[in-house]
């Protein structure tokens, strides 16, 4: 009996000692959703390149994933898809401001469902025939705040205010659009760019919004800012950009 506890007990150790050995270090990136598909192939690379490094990727609303960084969530380098939730973090110290910088750049289009009619332009947004209008949450969606920017400078605001369906994130948008819950949507380009059930319709001249960018910078309580470095240099590499670019974002150099 005596034998059989020692024995059990180096075996214990020894799986403690072979376990701690394949352990890996973990990155969290908080990223805007609409950065899910690129950054899912592009966090594969990265893995295959420094298998050391085990990356989690939290998306959602900018707004909401800045407000999860304030309520001191362990994240440690964030991407966001508008620059006023980055700014907030910035000021408050929560962002390294040296971190900061525009990795990438987006434009808006109309869209209706793949079995509806092609919109045209925004006139047609105020036609009978479209009852319902997804766009993102005007307060933490970014995406929805640069469509209601466009329709306030076009006038149409107040006359489509009461067809607006608001969705809690980019992606959200898009799913109500293919699924034919809405008869047109104002999303990202990137987000249709791929995508076989949705009619695109014209871009969003970009004077009528604010310019549509994405910041990235490190979390100041990342205990891991080498790791969150090497990735956020890997983001700015020619593979990375490839990516990028074949889903639809523009690359600021």
């Amino acid at each position: 009996m005596r034998k059989f506890s020692l024995a059990a007990f180096f075996l214990a150790i020894a799986f403690i000692i072979l376990s701690g050995c394949g352990k890996r270090d973990e990155l969290t990136v908080s990223a805007a959703v609409s950065l899910h598909d690129p950054l899912i192939i592009i966090g594969d690379h990265f893995q295959k390149k420094f298998p050391g490094i085990h990356l989690t990727f939290n998306f959602g609303a900018s707004g909401s994933l800045s407000r999860q960084i304030e309520n001191g969530a362990p994240v440690d380098v964030f991407i966001s898809a508008a620059e006023i939730p980055m700014r907030k973090l910035v000021q408050s110290g929560l962002i390294r401001p040296e971190t900061e910088k525009v990795l990438l750049t987006n434009s808006l289009v109309l869209v209706s469902p793949a079995d509806g009619k092609r919109l045209e332009g925004f006139n047609d947004l105020s036609s009978s025939s479209v009852g319902k209008i997804a766009i993102g949450e005007v307060r933490s969606v970014p995406v929805g705040y640069y469509a209601k920017e466009a329709l306030q400078k076009l006038g149409l605001w107040n006359r489509l205010e009461g067809k607006m369906v608001y969705s809690k994130n980019a992606l959200q948008v898009k799913s109500y659009v293919e699924s034919g819950l809405v008869d047109a949507g104002i999303v990202y380009a990137s987000d249709v760019k791929q995508s076989s059930h949705i009619l695109i319709g014209p871009e969003i001249p970009t004077e009528l919004h604010s310019p549509i960018r994405y910041p990235i910078g490190m979390v100041n309580g990342t205990g891991k800012p080498e790791i969150a470095t090497r990735f956020m240099e890997f983001l700015t590499g020619e593979s990375a950009k490839a990516i990028f670019s074949a889903h639809g974002f523009g690359i600021v150099e």
